[in-house]
């Protein structure tokens, strides 16, 4: 009997959800490792997008951007992530 990982990586390949499944788990373990001082927003082409509440806060993050990526880095096997593109903004609050 095969294990659900192998199974699940086979039909998420051939649905073609492989890079939405990637930039997830990018998106997941960013925010895993941030703790609440920024929230990644998406991954696409090498790319993490990243956001701040504000200018200060988007600066402090900047100097954890070598940790943040080394973190990746040993997580998912290789520099995924090339570069982190940041975005200041207040998360909308959804009703």
């Amino acid at each position: 009997m095969d294990k659900l990982d192998k199974i699940l990586k086979v039909v998420v390949n051939q649905k073609g959800l492989r890079k939405a499944a990637d930039a997830a788990r990018i998106c997941y373990l960013s925010n895993k490792w941030a703790d609440g001082r920024f929230e990644a927003i998406s991954f696409e082409r090498g790319a993490l997008k990243l956001r701040c509440d504000n200018h200060c806060a988007a600066q402090e993050a900047q100097m954890l951007e070598d940790d943040l990526l080394d973190y990746l880095e040993e997580i998912l096997g290789g520099r995924t992530v090339r570069r982190i593109r940041w975005q200041v903004s207040k998360q909308v609050e959804s009703l």
